[in-house]
């Protein structure tokens, strides 16, 4: 049985640059006239798709889904894979590639993937150079350290990956997709593999992800791995308690025994540590009742009574 190819790109107010990814992937599978089928995950665009009715030579089928509200990056990307699944029950032969419609997923890594994946694994694209701004480059840096000091992972790539559609099933069964694809695969630990590319400039007009959404994007990865987060922060928490009751033993012991510290210099370093460690115990405190009620949620789904 021949593969099948499903190319899942969301699509926000973005449809020139949709157009020209399509074009440019149906001139180069002319080289190679794979089976390839797009669905377009309109994700609640206020724009109409002036291209819609545009017929390609080299791509099987255009599907587009459009969405009545906007939810995200992450959430059209998971209703797009959960379309290929439930239309895929008896064709198993072939694979899902997910990529952004902008232009930054270079479409010639398309038939890179193609080429290298084996039905065993996801393959995730790694940027080996990135087109971004000096400070986006430094802040993602940051970001990267962050995820991997409270997750104990490393976070390699973004969307830009193939699916063997015999894994596409584990794949849309997993919650965290819905929040982070990535993250949700990597903390699945279903068998992946990384492919170096480097990362295009966009097509058409400017990026719809501001310092906020990109904030909120990283904080959707972190929350992926919340029990991990739980149990560093609790242990970054009792570390820091240890170090605070030793340095006020320190800073007594220097006022009691040395009489040596001006007015008010104990006072206010023990209140800063104080406060520091309320502020600890009351993050503590919080994670453990929402990391508790989301794992009682989740067993009531598992078991409805």
């Amino acid at each position: 049985m021949e593969k099948e190819y499903y190319i899942v790109t969301p699509c926000y107010n973005d449809f020139e640059s949709l157009y020209i990814l399509l074009e440019n992937i149906d001139r180069e599978n002319e080289k190679y006239k794979y089976n390839f089928s797009v669905i377009v995950v309109n994700d609640a665009s206020l724009q109409e798709n002036p291209f819609s009715d545009k017929k390609f030579e080299n791509i099987k089928q255009i599907f587009q889904i459009d969405l009545i509200r906007n939810g995200g990056h992450q959430r059209a990307i998971a209703l797009g894979l959960s379309h290929v699944n439930s239309n895929t029950k008896e064709h198993k032969n072939g694979a899902v590639i997910v990529m952004d419609c902008d232009g930054e997923d270079n479409y010639l890594d398309v038939f890179k993937f193609v080429n290298k994946y084996s039905d065993d694994k996801i393959l995730f694209a790694k940027r080996k150079k990135r087109s971004e701004s000096l400070l986006f480059i430094v802040f993602y840096i940051f970001y990267k350290f962050i995820f991997k000091l409270l997750t104990g992972k490393i976070l390699q790539s973004g969307n830009f990956s193939i699916i063997p559609l015999c894994m596409l099933n584990k794949v849309v069964s997993l919650n965290e997709i819905w929040n982070h694809y990535h993250a949700g695969i990597l903390k699945s630990k279903l068998p992946i593999e990384y492919l170096d590319c480097n990362r295009s400039k966009r097509y058409k007009g400017k990026s719809k992800m501001n310092f906020s959404a990109l904030v909120l994007h990283g904080l959707s990865s972190i929350s992926v791995f919340n029990e991990i987060v739980f149990v560093r922060l609790t242990i970054f928490s009792c570390i820091f308690l240890v170090l605070s009751i030793l340095i006020s033993s320190a800073v007594l012991a220097v006022k009691f025994y040395l009489n040596n510290a001006s007015p008010g210099w104990v006072t206010t370093v023990i209140g800063i540590l104080l406060i520091m460690c309320v502020q600890f115990l009351t993050i503590v405190i919080t994670s453990t009742f929402l990391v508790l009620g989301r794992r009682s949620s989740f067993d009531n789904e598992k078991n409805p009574a």
